[in-house]
């Protein structure tokens, strides 16, 4: 478990192998964050969250039954989610402006990327959601005034 609060600049990395682990980052109060969450073999869980402007994060799970959900609130943040092999199940959560959220799948699963925001032109979100194998689910669900992007690609 890292959790930071600081003005800016914060960086966690999490990185755990083996069976059943759980990892949390929860990065508040600041610009510029970065986290990195790394998990390899079956049944992991993440949580990451972040607010603030600037942020960033990174989620690599390899294995199968693994879960990740990541929150960012503020304006400007990314966060670019690999799952691999199968059963595996992804969440975006992003409130703001001009946030972008991508999950790549390259196993069974489910993934939904959700954004709130203002998103009158020029103030976009953006969701990207690859998945590469058969039986998989894919959500991508934005509101605000319009100017969001929304792509789902399943192989």
């Amino acid at each position: 478990m890292v959790i930071q609060d600081a003005s800016k600049g914060s960086i966690a990395t999490i990185e755990q192998s083996g069976n059943s682990h759980s990892a949390l980052i929860k990065q508040s109060s600041g610009n510029h964050n970065h986290a990195a969450l790394f998990q390899f073999d079956s049944d992991n869980a993440a949580d990451l969250t972040q607010s603030g402007l600037y942020g960033s994060a990174v989620v690599n799970q390899r294995g199968t039954s693994n879960t990740v959900r990541v929150i960012q609130s503020g304006e400007n943040n990314s966060v670019d989610i690999d799952q691999g092999n199968t059963l595996n199940i992804s969440e975006v959560t992003q409130s703001g402006a001009w946030n972008i959220g991508s999950i790549t799948q390259t196993g069974s699963g489910f993934s939904a990327v959700k954004q709130t925001g203002i998103g009158s032109s020029g103030w976009v979100n953006s969701a990207t959601i690859v998945q590469s194998t058969v039986g998989d689910v894919a959500i991508i669900t934005q509101t605000g005034l319009g100017g969001n992007r929304a792509s789902i690609t399943q192989r």
